[in-house]
């Protein structure tokens, strides 16, 4: 199942706005039960939608198959790390993606050598250089350090060095298989890492039906947005999905924190600016044509 006639760019912005939008249902769940539980029925429907999908593209079983189940289930933790801190606050977890972008693009300018797209002898370089800059200013003015926050802070960080690492590991590895593989794969994964978890801490599995249609529809979601992004990873490079699909998810998510959850308050002068300059970096890494 290839979306390779697709533009790159178009791939990743939708992505974000899906995986903002399973941000939704996502916040929903974290206030009616544990972590673990939470992702069982969002990996359960993701699972089962991109199986589909990967049987219908014929099917091959990948040579390292264990190594992506493995990749799946770090996942599925980092992803439940990252739902105990949106239990804090969902606007301040944003600040989760500005600061992975920081440290997984510098890996990829190291490994992947992607600093030749930052050459400032041609415009595109000039403006992805640009956006990269805008990175730690969005995430200052978007950061508040409190002492009400400190687990949350905790938790963040384990998910920014982890996010980091995986984007260098996720184009290594689509560069030999199907992003539709490295989605099927991730998702049993992390599906075995929910179970496991519940098992383990005596969580029952079915919680009514309003929460299990909630977390089925969030995995709709959230899958396709991954598997959109694979797919416009597999185009283009670390650099340009990150820092592309950073800004969007950023302030979306905001958005959402702000006036469906009611997190009006937390805004500040400094955090509109920030807005507007991750709408810039928007513009910036979508018009840079190579």
């Amino acid at each position: 199942m290839s979306l390779s006639v697709i533009p790159w760019q178009v791939l990743v912005v939708t992505g974000a706005i899906l995986t903002s939008v399973g941000q939704i249902f996502n916040k929903h769940q974290v206030h009616k039960a544990a972590s673990f539980q939470v992702q069982i029925y969002k990996y359960l429907s993701g699972t089962v939608l991109m199986t589909y999908f990967w049987m219908i593209n014929n099917g091959v079983l990948p040579k390292i198959w264990w190594l992506l189940l493995i990749y799946g289930i770090s996942i599925g933790f980092i992803v439940v790390l990252y739902t105990k801190a949106s239990r804090y606050s969902l606007s301040k977890s944003v600040v989760t993606m500005p600061i992975s972008q920081i440290l997984g693009v510098g890996l990829a300018a190291g490994i992947l050598k992607e600093w030749q797209i930052f050459k400032i002898s041609s415009m595109a370089g000039k403006q992805m250089l640009l956006a990269l800059l805008l990175v730690p200013v969005i995430l200052y003015l978007f950061y508040e350090k409190t002492k009400s926050v400190k687990q949350w802070s905790i938790l963040i960080w384990i998910v920014i060095v982890w996010l980091a690492l995986v984007k260098v590991f996720q184009k290594h590895i689509l560069t030999n298989i199907e992003p539709i593989q490295l989605i099927a794969f991730q998702y049993w994964g992390s599906l075995l890492m929910a179970l496991i978890g519940s098992k383990v801490r005596g969580h029952k599995l079915y919680l009514g039906k309003r929460f299990a249609l909630t977390g089925l529809i969030q995995g709709v979601f959230t899958s396709t947005a991954v598997f959109l992004y694979f797919s416009g990873l597999k185009q283009s490079t670390v650099s340009q999905t990150t820092l592309l699909r950073m800004p969007v998810f950023l302030v979306l998510t905001t958005c959402f924190g702000l006036f469906i959850f009611k997190e009006i308050k937390e805004m500040t002068f400094k955090k509109w600016a920030g807005m507007g300059l991750a709408i810039l970096m928007t513009v910036l890494v979508i018009t840079a044509n190579y």
